[in-house]
């Protein structure tokens, strides 16, 4: 997603908005790229590692949670606040 996009849902003056969309259909997805991409051939080296990130994140937010969820999991493993650094 563009800077835009990520401004609206993450950073609006209104606080997270949910992007109506599952973190468990996020992971699906990833799995139909990695397995397109073995099918035809096409190295996609870092989609291994992107697909077991959101493993990782559903397990921990929830297959049922929203993807602006995904951020909060990943603030708490950098054990960083983005509200917090833009001072909210």
């Amino acid at each position: 997603l563009e800077l835009r996009t990520w401004s609206h849902f993450l950073l609006g003056e209104g606080g997270r908005v949910p992007f109506g969309f599952a973190v468990d259909l996020a992971v699906k997805d990833w799995g139909v790229a990695s397995g397109v991409a073995t099918e035809h051939k096409v190295p996609m080296p870092i989609a291994a590692a992107c697909a077991q990130v959101m493993r990782a994140a559903r397990a921990e937010a929830g297959a049922d949670a929203d993807l602006i969820d995904v951020v909060r999991v990943m603030e708490r493993w950098a054990e960083y606040d983005l509200d917090a650094g833009l001072g909210r």
